[in-house]
């Protein structure tokens, strides 16, 4: 089967989305799971609003919009003191 591009530009955030780097310690891995699950929820409302409209584009948009508002990863910088 192939994918148009949108569709296929939409499989490839929602992969994008869903890989986080591993956590190094207990404390990170409490992090990771607390943002995997705020990107889980950004990619499905992204999958309701395509096989609701029909349309990947909207998919895609809503979830760059999602993610685009969460961090980047669930490392917390060093303050320096």
């Amino acid at each position: 089967m192939a994918f148009d591009v949108t569709t296929s530009d939409l499989l490839d955030a929602i992969t994008e989305a869903l890989t986080l780097p591993p956590a190094a310690d207990s404390i990170d891995k409490v992090r990771r799971a607390a943002l995997e699950q705020d990107r889980v929820q950004a990619v499905r409302e992204a999958v309701a609003l395509t096989r609701e409209s029909r349309d990947p584009a909207a998919g895609l948009d809503l979830l760059d919009q999602r993610i685009g508002c969460l961090p980047l990863t669930y490392a917390v910088a060093a303050v320096a003191g």
